[in-house]
């Protein structure tokens, strides 16, 4: 992925952050000859690996059981992103787009059924712990539980990343500016004022 530099964040535990607060991404491989894309959630372990899972029905899946593991994967995680308007700046200037992304290069590893059952107990109790009405994993009959022995599970220990926060950082004298237009946006043109205001560190 391209970068400029003022937009690229190397900071790797930032990036880590990143993946723990969006929770889902597109894992991008190859299958027959033909890049394949996955989307997955994923959680990020304290040894920074992610885990995830995909269903052993997947062509990818099935491609990796038979042995046929890739050197490498990417894994594409997308934040908000909003059109920058150009009649926002106090100077003259093109129109643009805010975003943040990162692409992430991971070697594979394959988890067995133990392994496997303990990263979606992670998974899914983290994300009841937010619910209303709570369900852990472990309140599951034995007949719903046999569901999950579809599904491969495996880690990825990451090699590289690229990180890009196109926050408008170029453009200090306009920041209030663009922050005021995309507070009154959508739901997503907010999320961006929110990724500026951190990024430059405007209350």
């Amino acid at each position: 992925m391209y970068i400029r530099d003022q937009h690229n964040n190397t900071e790797f535990v930032e990036a880590l952050a990143f993946i723990e607060t969006l929770s889902f991404g597109v894992l991008v491989s190859d299958v027959a000859g033909r890049t394949w894309g996955v989307h997955l959630p994923f959680i990020v372990n304290a040894d920074h690996s992610l885990s995830s899972h995909m269903a052993k029905s997947n062509p990818l899946a099935k491609q990796w059981i038979d042995g046929e593991l890739p050197n490498e994967v990417m894994c594409i995680f997308k934040g908000a992103g909003a059109y920058i308007s150009g009649s926002w700046y106090l100077q003259e200037e093109v129109s643009t787009y805010d975003y943040s992304a990162l692409h992430l290069y991971a070697k594979v590893e394959l988890l067995d059924a133990e392994e496997t059952l303990h990263d979606l107990e992670v998974l899914i109790d983290r994300h009841e712990s937010i619910q209303k009405n709570p369900k852990p994993m472990a309140d599951y009959n034995q007949t719903t539980l046999s569901q999950y022995r579809g599904v491969l599970g495996f880690k990825l220990h990451p090699t590289d990343f690229y990180f890009a926060q196109k926050l408008s950082q170029e453009r200090t004298e306009d920041l209030h500016e663009v922050i005021r237009h995309l507070e009154n946006g959508t739901a997503e043109e907010q999320r961006v004022a929110q990724d500026i205001k951190k990024k430059s560190s405007i209350k």
